[in-house]
C-alpha cells in the first residue's frame, strides 16, 4: 500500500497540486472520519463559492441567468461548480410571463405576490 500512496502523491505533484499525505493515507486505508470531515469541508466551500457567484456574477437578460462576464475568477468558479455560462436561474427571474430579467422587487398583485423586474414592478404600481 505504501507504493500506491507514493504513486498517488507523485501524480498530484506532477499535476502541480500540493498533495496532503494524511488525506491520501485516509483514502487508501479507509479512515472514514477524515474522509467525512473533508467531504463536509468541500461541501461548505462549494456552497460558499456558489453564494459568491450569485453575489458577484452579472446577469444575462437574454438568457435569464448569471454569467461570468469574462472574469477569469468567475469562469473558474463556474467550472468548479459545474455551471454553464450563463447559469440558468429561474427562481431569480421576473415572474412576468416571457420576461428573463432579474427580479429585483416583490409586490402583491391581483394574482398574488410576485417577484418582478423593475419595469414590470413599475407597470404594476402605475396601474
Amino acid at each position: 500500500m505504501i507504493m500506491l500512496e507514493e504513486l498517488i502523491l507523485e501524480a498530484w505533484e506532477r499535476a502541480g497540486r500540493h498533495p496532503n499525505r494524511e488525506f491520501v493515507h485516509s483514502i487508501i486505508y479507509g479512515d472514514a472520519p477524515v474522509v467525512v470531515t473533508l467531504a463536509k469541508e468541500v461541501k461548505r466551500l462549494k456552497e460558499t463559492l456558489e453564494d459568491m457567484c450569485y453575489q458577484f456574477a452579472s446577469w444575462s437578460d437574454s438568457k435569464g441567468g448569471h454569467c461570468t462576464g469574462g472574469l477569469s475568477a468567475l469562469e473558474d468558479a463556474f467550472e468548479i461548480l459545474g455551471w454553464t455560462d450563463p447559469h440558468p436561474a429561474p427562481k431569480s427571474c421576473c415572474q412576468e410571463k416571457g420576461c428573463k430579467k432579474q427580479a429585483t422587487c416583490g409586490t402583491p398583485t391581483a394574482d398574488g405576490y410576485k417577484r418582478l423586474c423593475i419595469e414590470h414592478f413599475k407597470d404594476v404600481k402605475d396601474g
